[in-house]
C-alpha cells in the first residue's frame, strides 16, 4: 500500500543478539529495559526441585534423517516448535519459543498455511517439515501464485521448485517439506524417504540424540545444536572447556501458572565440576535472580538446568514489552543494473507495517536507501521496492530487520557485476 508521506519515519531501535535469551527466561517481550530491570550482582538464586509438566512422544525424530545425502556430514541442528500451542489463548510465550518462532518465520516462505497454523514444525537446519490439518490444496494454489512450478511428484508428494533459486517444497495433505538451500530438491525427498521409513534417522545413528530425545520428548518450542563452535552457549562455554560438549538443547514449555525453561548439556566425558560450581557459575551470570526457583543437576556426563517462572516474574525481567510474533513473507530479490541495484519484491504472506520493516546491510551502521516506509504504510502482495546498491561495493548481502522484535526476516544475497 503506497504511503502519502514519504517523509514518516519513526525512531528504530538498534539490533541485539538473542544468544542471550537462550535460558533467560524470557516471556515474548523486547529486552528493552531488561538491564534497567536486574537484579543487584550476588543476588541469590532460589533453588528447589522443579517439575517440569509432562512432555509428548519425540514425533519430531522421524522426520529427522541422520544425513541429507551419502557425502554430507550429519544434521547440524533440530528446532522443534508446536505453533497452536505457542501462540494459543492465554499462551505463556517464552524467550525460547520467541527464538525458535523466529527461525521458522526467516527460513521459510509462505506456503499457504503460515508457520502459526501448523500443529508443529521442525526445522533441520537444510529443510523445514510442517504438519496439520491443512488440505494441500491451498499450499499448492500459494506456490504457483508465487513464483514456483510444479515439479512432479515423489513417494505420494506434489514437489513444486521455484526457477531460479534454490528452494523447494513437497506437499500432500496434512504435510509440507520445504528447503530452500543448494541441492533443495534432493534434500525435500530425503526428508520426505525418513518420515516414511526408508532412509536412516538421526537418532537411529547418534546414541547420544536417541538418549537425549527421548527423555525430554516434545515440548512446545525446543532447539537442539551439536555442541562444536559455541558449545554449551545457554550456560556459558567457559564452564565446559576440556569437556567434549557433544549437543546443547533448550526447551521451552508452561502450564496454567509457570513457564518452563530446560536447558541441556551432553558432553563427551564425565563433568569434573561439582553441582555447587554450576550454581556459583549461574549466580556470577546474575541470569535467574528473579525467577522462581531453579533447579540444576550434574549428572556424569549430563548437565541439566531447569528453572521456572510466574507470568509476573518473567514479564518483570523482560521490561513488561510486548514481543509480537514475526510476519512470514515470500520474497523474491532480483540484481539488477549490472549488479548496482537490488529489487524486493513480496509475493505472499502476511501484510506488515512499513515502518517495522528495516533494510541494513549486516555488520555495518551505514544507512540503505530508500526503506519500505518511504514508499509505502504497509507492505503486502504485489509490493516491491528497488534499493541502489551502486556505492556499497564491498557488501553483498542485505538484512531485512523486523523491529518490534528485531527478528531477522529475510536475507539477500547479491553481487556486484563486473
Amino acid at each position: 500500500m503506497q504511503s502519502d508521506d514519504s517523509e514518516r519515519r519513526r525512531s528504530r531501535i538498534g539490533r541485539r543478539r538473542f544468544a542471550g535469551m537462550l535460558g533467560a527466561g524470557l516471556v515474548a517481550s523486547s529486552t528493552a529495559g531488561c538491564l534497567s530491570s536486574m537484579p543487584m550482582l550476588g543476588q541469590q538464586v532460589r533453588y528447589a526441585d522443579v517439575d517440569v509438566p509432562e512432555s509428548d512422544e519425540p514425533t519430531y525424530r522421524e522426520w529427522t534423517p541422520a544425513s541429507f545425502s551419502r557425502t554430507d556430514g550429519d544434521v547440524p541442528r533440530v528446532d522443534y516448535l508446536a505453533p497452536r500451542e505457542v501462540y494459543g489463548d492465554d499462551a505463556f510465550v517464552t524467550g525460547t519459543h520467541d527464538l525458535i518462532t523466529g527461525v521458522f518465520a526467516s527460513y521459510l516462505d509462505y506456503l499457504g498455511v503460515g508457520y502459526r497454523n501448523y500443529d508443529d514444525l521442525i526445522n533441520l537446519g537444510d529443510a523445514v517439515v510442517g504438519r496439520g490439518s491443512f488440505d494441500a490444496t491451498s499450499v499448492r494454489e500459494t506456490v504457483l501464485d508465487s513464483g514456483y512450478e510444479a515439479a512432479g511428484e515423489y513417494e505420494g508428494y506434489d514437489l513444486f521448485e521455484r526457477p531460479g533459486t534454490d528452494r523447494a517444497v513437497a506437499v500432500r495433505d496434512g504435510t509440507m517439506v520445504y528447503s530452500g538451500v543448494e541441492r533443495a530438491p534432493a534434500v525435500v525427498e530425503a526428508v520426505v524417504d525418513a518420515g516414511a521409513g526408508r532412509r536412516e534417522r538421526l537418532h537411529e545413528v547418534d546414541d547420544a540424540f536417541d538418549t537425549i530425545s527421548r527423555n525430554l520428548g516434545a515440548m512446545p518450542a525446543m532447539s537442539f545444536w551439536r555442541a562444536t563452535d559455541g558449545a554449551g552457549e545457554p550456560l556459558g562455554i567457559e564452564l565446559f572447556e576440556g569437556h567434549d560438549p557433544r549437543w546443547s538443547v533448550v526447551c521451552s514449555t508452561s502450564d496454567a501458572e509457570y513457564a518452563y525453561e530446560v536447558i541441556h548439556v551432553r558432553l563427551g566425558t564425565a563433568a569434573t565440576f561439582s553441582e555447587r560450581r554450576l550454581k556459583t557459575h549461574l549466580e556470577d551470570r546474575n541470569e535467574w535472580a528473579r525467577a522462581h526457583t531453579a533447579d540444576v543437576t550434574v549428572d556424569g556426563s549430563a548437565v541439566d538446568v531447569a528453572v521456572k517462572w510466574t507470568r509476573e516474574e518473567a514479564l518483570e525481567w523482560a521490561g513488561d514489552q510486548e514481543r509480537p510474533a514475526p510476519p512470514q513473507i515470500t520474497w523474491e530479490t532480483t540484481v539488477e543494473d549490472g549488479g548496482d541495484a537490488v529489487r524486493i519484491a513480496h509475493l505472499a504472506g502476511d501484510a506488515v507495517d512499513a515502518a517495522d520493516l528495516r533494510l541494513v546491510y549486516p555488520g555495518t551502521d551505514v544507512p540503505v536507501e530508500p526503506q519500505f516506509d518511504d514508499r509505502f504504510d504497509t507492505v503486502e502482495p504485489g509490493d516491491e521496492l528497488t534499493v541502489d546498491v551502486g556505492d556499497r561495493s564491498d557488501a553483498t548481502s542485505l538484512q531485512v530487520v523486523y523491529e518490534p522484535n528485531e527478528s531477522q526476516v529475510l536475507v539477500l544475497e547479491y553481487q556486484h557485476l563486473e
